[in-house]
């Protein structure tokens, strides 16, 4: 396994806040426990309003900082390894690139990156132009006639799903169409799942959708 050691100190700092030996869980609890009895043999529950407002405020910040002190803290070994993994490895995805006669493109709304994006899916092996129009079918309701452009790029991103920087071989694949086939709307759904015509401009414009996906973004504007 190969790992840039960008990636790798890009994930420790990320996980840093997670990784905690079991004595730091025991020694924050038992700092915990041991101000709970002091407060109870001090003696404040008898003391005057303002002595118990204070305290009140007090051990509310305690547990704030309690809960802070150990958050994160069911983060393994295990889970560590499995982050550096799949930051060393490329994860493929084909991309369907449907462009109107307006220039716009079509996006699909990603839930786990809270964007839209291309339509996608995970690249499969021996994938063929039939698997790829029957993709098309299957994710936009409408058969593509063939395959117009094929490119291929691999891209270096943040990935907002995982938090954390990966590498991507993206297949991009430009479909012909008969445009009166293709909604009309702006923004439509198809199978339950959201989608919205969008020009270079457009996507440029949103600066949430550029500062998850501008390298695509470039991608798309310089080929297609």
């Amino acid at each position: 396994m190969n790992i840039n050691e960008g990636k790798l100190q890009d994930i420790l700092s990320q996980r840093k806040s997670h990784i905690k030996s079991h004595a730091t869980i025991v020694e924050a609890s038992f700092a915990f426990l041991s101000y709970i009895v002091s407060i109870l043999l001090s003696g404040v529950l008898s003391a005057d309003t303002k002595m118990k407002v204070a305290v009140g405020i007090i051990t509310i910040a305690y547990i704030v900082i309690f809960y802070l002190s150990i958050r994160g803290s069911k983060y393994s070994v295990q889970e560590l390894y499995n982050d550096i993994v799949s930051a060393a490895d490329i994860h493929a995805f084909l991309l369907l690139v449907i462009k109107d006669s307006h220039g716009r493109f079509l996006l699909k709304k990603n839930n786990r990156w809270k964007t839209f994006l291309l339509p996608f899916s995970h690249t499969k092996e021996n994938e063929d132009s039939t698997a790829i129009l029957n993709f098309t079918k299957e994710t936009i309701g409408v058969p593509a006639p063939s395959i117009q452009k094929q490119l291929e790029t691999d891209i270096t991103k943040h990935s907002v799903s995982s938090n954390m920087s990966k590498t991507y071989h993206h297949t991009f694949y430009q479909l012909s169409f008969d445009e009166k086939t293709l909604p009309q709307k702006k923004t439509f759904r198809v199978n339950g799942e959201k989608y919205r015509w969008y020009s270079i401009e457009d996507m440029k414009a949103d600066h949430d959708m550029m500062l998850k996906n501008k390298e695509t973004i470039d991608f798309i504007e310089k080929n297609f």
